[in-house]
This record gives structure tokens, C-alpha cells and sequence, in this order.
């Protein structure tokens, strides 16, 4: 399991939304980490001008979303949050963001 339910709608255990910029369940903010880190990296990847209207400009998206895995993985009950599994993945996707972002 990657979550932890019963812990998760506990509002002293939301974070930040990488893209709607609100407090949430931390299943939802992990899955706007991962819509995030994806947008960004098509963006990279397809587009020739990575700036769209849709989901704001990426250095802000990216900002926001590296924000966001600081944020949650820096909660002191992260262990009981989120399985060793969404960790890696949330560790992941903030090291692909930071090599984009070192280009």
C-alpha cells in the first residue's frame, strides 16, 4: 500500500498541491507531483517554446513542485504517510526536476 488512509484525511497532514497550489490529502498532492514532473518533462522533451498557457510557466511549475517533495518529505511522520515505494518516487522526480533545471 502506498498510503496510509486513515492518517491521510487528517488535515495536519495535507500539503501542498504542486499544481492547483492548495492544501490537500497527500495522495492527491503526490499525484499532482507526478502530473507535474510529467508536464515538465514533455514540455522539455517536445516542445521547442516550453511555455504554454496550460499549468502556468514551467520554472514555476517546477518551483512549485520542487516545493511541494521538500515540503512532504520533510514532514516528521512521513514514515507512517507514505510507503518506502512513493518516497522513491517522490525522490525520483525532484531529481529529475533539478537536472532539468540545472540546464
Amino acid at each position: 500500500m502506498h498510503y496510509n488512509y486513515t492518517a491521510l484525511c487528517k488535515p495536519e497532514n495535507f500539503s501542498t498541491s504542486a499544481i492547483l497550489n492548495k492544501k490537500r490529502p497527500l495522495d492527491k498532492v503526490v499525484h499532482s507531483i507526478i502530473v507535474a514532473t510529467e508536464i515538465i518533462l514533455a514540455r522539455n522533451r517536445f516542445l521547442v517554446q516550453q511555455e504554454t498557457k496550460v499549468h502556468g510557466t514551467s520554472r514555476n511549475l517546477m518551483n512549485k513542485t520542487v516545493a511541494t517533495i521538500q515540503e512532504i518529505m520533510s514532514m516528521v511522520n512521513i514514515n507512517e504517510l507514505l510507503s518506502p515505494r512513493t518516497q522513491k518516487i517522490l525522490e525520483k522526480a525532484e531529481t529529475a526536476l533539478r537536472e532539468i533545471k540545472a540546464k
